[in-house]
Parts: structure tokens; sequence; C-alpha cells
């Protein structure tokens, strides 16, 4: 009952403290304060306060005691956001001075307070005009705020790209202005150049405090102006369009006019925005830009603009491109040809094309028409190729090349081929030299060339004649190819004394050199006699003491141990190889037979670092070798005798086995009381029964201690061998 009444009390409280934690409390802290900014003159202010759980309760006071907190919100002095994480207030024209905030911080251990000036946004909302006389606009401007402040606007005449982008602009007046309100504004604009399209942009701003803030905004429509006053317009201009490069250069340093700068403007096909307009110091006399191929017309209009402010009247010139297919070329950067192959179609030309034809610094002016074929020679190696087109003095198109032209063959140089080539091994390493960037081939099959054009490739031969043929050809084509003939023969070839090589050698170093394999391989073969033989009496010997599992750990270790001994050894035989290698490598015969033939040199250095491989496997092999049976032999000698016999039992003496063959043959005697056998000197029954026994039929084992035929020589259980005595 006590119990239950007590686990009914738990839940009661437990429900009352679930419903508690469901009722809002509002725990209310100290206010605290602090002075923030100290404005020297009126501004807009932003304070950003920063918490982390729980907005806080946050409020401001100005310099002469205004509390800026729900009042200022409902009025739009101040203005408030919240992401979850910051508090952020902006104050509108805060009064010079100092500025406190109070705030409570609530469950926050802390608030980060910043504060910093800030411009509320201004906007151009609506920018108009209309002419008022050929010499004046009336422009109606009206600006938006968040209250009717002063602000200044700057009026320019401005021209714009295809995207609407400002290009180029003149200023045509300045003033000011109140906000949220319309300003009509005449402006003076006779001293505009000729042209065809000009736009009214506006720029207004509004500065408060430390900060100011704009806006801009380019008129929907545009205007055209002729002025009768303006300087007249440039003479001429040099257009030059790119075929195969892209490009368009416009030069007019034979054209100059004294002024300040030059204004440029491009036009693609029909449009009536330029697509590409610039101003350029007096000191800039061309420029270059990058084109899109596919435009079919360019119309270039250039003029200058005065000292004093006065503009000039626009040049224009179009350019058609339906001429830059008139002439083409065969001409590729890399060629072996010595000439390059220019045809031309001018037959929708009016009259004689002059054509300038420029190989480096060698130009050649021809008059073409109709169609056609011509060359032009090039030079050896580099050349700069230019064939120019004029539709008039100051119009052209070019095709511009840079051309790499070779017709020499490629250098190709094998040092040791200077004859027929006898050798009895069935490789031979062919070494050579030829052009960088070349590519080599023996017999169709690739050598690898490096950066310096030497190449090296080892060659499979067969008995008797082997012919190659090496071809080396450079990036053009042009190659270069030798043939020559190896002879693989089975007899040695002739030394320049007239013997051979197996004559000048000594018999015992001739016959170890044929049948090194033979004998290393009889000396391994009486290593394994030896060890079968040792291993097979220590493997009976251990099976009588430890048993069979531990005779075959110890057989299987001393065989491991075995090989790894002939691993040493070669890796031993690899070692003094190595060293009589390295040796080698370091003495003047090296040297002399690198001089006398690079393939000997290169095999040399191959062998020894195939010796060097050898030697650091064969290492790796007999450390592991020997240490799996080293691990083996310990182990040998802690496995434990598999049949071990009980402590309990023993094995019986020889008497007790006399005694117990006895009790199984005879019956016991009778016994003769105390007198009988103090009178009878004779022996008694029971001796004469044991000395009677025959000699013992049965023998025990030493191990586990069983019965078996004395006539047996292994125990029937477990194959112990009996001792005999």
């Amino acid at each position: 009952m006590m119990k239950n009444r007590i686990i009914r009390i738990s839940a009661f409280l437990l429900s009352a403290l679930m419903l508690l934690s469901l009722i809002p409390f509002t725990c209310t802290a100290a206010e605290e304060s602090a002075n923030i900014f100290n404005l020297s003159e009126k501004s807009h202010m932003m304070v950003s306060v920063e918490y982390t759980s729980g907005a806080p309760m946050v409020k401001f006071i100005s310099p002469d005691g205004t509390e800026y907190g729900a009042d200022a919100l409902a009025n739009g002095s101040m203005l408030k956001e919240d992401d979850g994480s910051v508090l952020t207030y902006r104050i509108r024209n805060a009064s010079a001075g100092q500025w406190k905030i109070v705030y409570d911080k609530g469950s926050n251990k802390k608030l980060n307070i910043t504060w910093a000036p800030y411009g509320e946004a201004v906007s151009v909302s609506s920018l108009s005009y209309q002419k008022d006389s050929d010499t004046r606009l009336k422009v109606s401007l009206g600006v938006s705020y968040f209250e009717a402040a002063s602000y200044n606007y700057v009026l320019y005449a401005v021209t714009t790209d295809e995207n609407g982008y400002v290009e180029g602009k003149r200023q045509l007046a300045e003033g000011s202005g109140t906000a949220n309100s319309t300003e009509e504004i005449s402006v003076n604009i006779s001293d505009l150049a000729s042209y065809s399209d000009y736009k009214i942009m506006a720029e207004v701003s509004v500065k408060t405090g430390a900060v100011t803030v704009s806006d801009s905004k380019v008129s929907a429509g545009s205007f055209s102006y002729t002025n009768e006053n303006a300087p007249e317009a440039m003479k001429d201009v040099y257009v030059e369009y790119g075929v195969n490069e892209e490009y368009l250069l416009v030069d007019w340093s034979e054209y100059t006019r004294s002024c300040e700068s030059y204004i440029l403007a491009i036009y693609e096909n029909d449009s009536s925005e330029p697509a590409y307009i610039s101003e350029f110091e007096s000191d800039i006399t061309s420029t270059e830009i990058l084109i899109d191929p596919a435009i079919s017309k360019f119309k270039i209009d250039i003029g200058y603009k005065k000292s004093s402010g006065e503009m000039s009247n626009f040049l224009s010139k179009t350019l058609d491109t339906k001429y830059a297919k008139a002439i083409t070329t065969d001409a590729v950067e890399e060629t072996s040809s010595s000439y390059v192959m220019i045809s031309y179609d001018l037959t929708s030309f009016s009259k004689e094309v002059r054509v300038d034809v420029t190989v480096n610094e060698n130009t050649q002016e021809v008059l073409l028409k109709d169609k056609g074929t011509m060359t032009a020679a090039l030079e050896l190696f580099e050349n700069e190729f230019t064939v120019r087109w004029y539709l008039d003095e100051t119009t052209a198109f070019v095709i511009h090349h840079s051309i790499y032209a070779d017709n020499m063959a490629p250098l190709l140089i094998l040092p040791e081929i200077t004859t027929e080539v006898n050798t009895k091994d069935s490789k031979y390493i062919l070494v050579g030299y030829t052009n960088p960037g070349c590519t080599v081939t023996v017999n169709k099959e690739s050598a690898k060339v490096d950066k310096n054009g030497d190449f090296t490739i080892t060659l499979n031969l067969k008995e008797g004649e082997n012919e190659f043929a090496v071809v080396s050809e450079n990036v053009l084509g042009i190659s270069s190819s030798q043939t020559f003939t190896v002879t693989r023969s089975s007899f040695a070839a002739v030394s320049a004394k007239g013997k051979t090589d197996s004559e000048k050698t000594s018999p015992v170093v001739k016959f170890l050199s044929e049948y090194k394999v033979l004998l290393a391989a009889l000396a391994a073969s009486m290593l394994l006699f030896l060890h079968v033989v040792i291993s097979s009496r220590i493997f009976s010997k251990r099976r009588e003491k430890k048993g069979v599992l531990s005779a075959v750990v110890n057989l299987i270790g001393s065989t491991v141990l075995y090989i790894s001994v002939l691993a040493g050894g070669y890796a031993g035989y690899c070692i003094y190889k190595l060293i009589q290698s390295n040796r080698l490598l370091n003495s003047m015969k090296f040297y002399e037979a690198a001089n006398k033939a690079v393939s000997t040199s290169y095999a040399m250095i191959e062998l020894h670092e195939t010796i060097k491989k050898r030697m650091i496997i064969w290492i790796i092999i007999f450390v592991l070798l020997f240490m799996a049976g080293f691990v083996l032999m310990l182990v040998s000698l802690f496995i434990k005798k598999k049949n071990k016999p009980s402590s309990a039992v023993k094995p019986e003496s020889k008497l007790s086995t006399k005694a117990r063959s006895v009790t199984q043959t005879k019956p016991e005697p009778e016994q003769k009381n105390e007198q009988e056998e103090s009178r009878d000197p004779s022996p008694r029954e029971d001796e004469k029964a044991v000395e009677a026994v025959p000699e013992k039929t049965v023998t025990f084992c030493p191990v586990c201690g069983t019965e078996n035929n004395i006539s047996s020589s292994f125990c029937k259980k477990c194959g112990s061998k009996l001792k005999k005595k």
C-alpha cells in the first residue's frame, strides 16, 4: 500500500511540474544603459544588437533626453528589423551629441552592440524631356526620398551601346531640388556635336552627415542634333579588317587635329546603338578591337573635342565584310613547302584591286582582277606572311600567318654503324641521335627520343642476318633514313690479333663460364641430399622424444632454413657481382668501352641495374625465409608430447612382471607350517617355481606403458619404438 501511494504522489508531482512548464513566465532583470555614438552633426545612424537567446528589450536616449522606443517606431523616425539573432535599428536624422542605449538582456548572458552611419535610399522616379527650341530642351525630373529633403542633380547628354550602357557623356546642367516633387529644367544643347542618337541622363545625390547616397537614370527616348557651328569633321580614317585574326583596326594618325580628345563609335550591321564607343587622349591615334566575324557590316563614326569643349562633326565610314573572302591562302603554321598558294576571286570588284604580299620584310605589290592564283616564296625557317588587299586607299582586308618552313631532312647519326655488325648475342642495343622534336622508328617500331634528340632501342636478333631500317621524321613530314645489317652467329667474333675470344680465355674460366648453371645445380643437389639424410635422422629421434607433431614442425622449419641458406648464398653472389660491376663502371675500362661503342657501355649500365634489383629481391627473400624457419624451429621445441603417460600409471618392475607371470602359470602351493619349513633345508616350492618361470613373453612401452609382444619393435598404441634388452 505504501509503495503504491508513493508512486501515485510522484506521478502527481511530475504532472504538476509539466503543467507549470507550459505557463509562460516573464523574468524581468534590471535595465542597463551605456553610451554609444557621439555625433558632431545630424546623421542617419544604424545600431545592431546581436543576441543568442531571446530578443532583448532596447530603447535609445537622444542628447536632448528624447526616448526612441515604441513611439519612434510608430511615427517612422526609427525602423526595426529582427532576423532571429540580430536586432537592427535605423534612427533617421539622429541629432548631434551623445546617444545612449538602454536595454534589458533578459535570458542573454551578453549583447554585442555595434553602430555606424548609413544613408536612406534616393531614386530618380521619373525623367523625360521635350524640345523647347532648336538649341534647348525642357527636362522633367522627379526624385523619391523618405522625406522632402534637398538633393543635387547633374544632367548629361549621353551616347550608349547596344545594351544601354553609357559610353560617352557631356554635362548640360546642374542644380538642386526638393525630393518627392517634380523639377522642370531648361538645358542648352548648342555645344553638342552633331549626332543622331543622344539621350538624357540625370544623376541625383543626397548627403546626410558623412554619408552621401545617389542614383542615376537614362531617358527612354533619344534625340538628334546638328550643330551648324561645330568644328568640321576629320578628313578620313584608315580602317583595316583582320580576316583570320578577327580584329578591326582604326587608325587616324594621318588625319589628326589640334584637339583635347577623340571620340570613336562603332556600330554593327544596321544598329542605331553603338557596339563600341570610347574617348581617347589627343596623343592616341589608333585602336584595335576584337570583333565577331559573323557581323556583315561595320559603321565607324569618329570625331574630336576642342579644348573649349566644342565637339566636331563626326566622320562616318562603312565597311562591308563580304569582301573578306575575296582572297584565300593555303598557309599553315608549319610546312615543308617553299611557297604559299594564294587564290583570289575579285569579280565583285568594279576595278583592279591592289594587293600587297609581304614575306618578312619583302613586299610585292600587284594589281589583280577576275579569278586566279599566285604564289609567294617563303624563306627558310621563320616567316611572317601577310596578304593585304584594298577597297580604297584607306580601307583594307588582311590575312596574316606566322609560318615555319623547313624543307631540309633531319639529321640521323648512328655512331656505331660504320660496317656490318657481327654478334653472338640475341639482342643488340642501337644508339643514335637526331634533331630534337623528331620521331624515330626502327623497322616501324618506335624508339624513345629525349629532348636532346638522343635515342636508344633494344633490337631482337634471329640467327643469321638481321636487316634494320632506321627512319627519323620531323613535324613537317620530312624524313631521313639509314639501313644496316646485324649478323648473329654462334661463333665468337675474331679479334684484331686473329684470335677468337674463346681462344684468349683460359680453359678453367671458360669451363666455369659455360657450365656455371650446371655446377650450381649440382652443388644445390648435394646440399639437398645432405639435408634429407640429416633431417630424416633428426625426425626419427624427435618423434621418439617429442612426438609426431613436433617432429613434423621441426622438419618444415629446417627445410625452410635450408632454402633460406640457398637464397642467402645467391644474395651474397649478387652482392659480389654488384661490387665487381660498380668497380668496372668507375674504371678506365668503362670509359674505353664507351668511346669504342656506346651500346657496350649502355649494356654495362643496364647489367649493373639488373644485378642491383636481383640483390635487393634475394636479400628480402633470405630474411623472410630465415625468420620463418627460425620461428618454426622454436615452435617445435615447445610442442608437448602428443600422448604423454599419466603419472599414476608406472611400468611394472621385472620382478613384479615375473611374479605376475608365475601367478598366471602356476597354482599357489600349499603352505607348510613353520616347523616343516624350518626342518626342511631344501628350497621352498614357490622359490623353485619362480626359478622355473620361463623367459618373459611381453614387454611394456616406455612412453604409454601398454603391453606389447616381446617380438614387436613398435608400440601397438602410440607407435613409439620399443627397447629390447
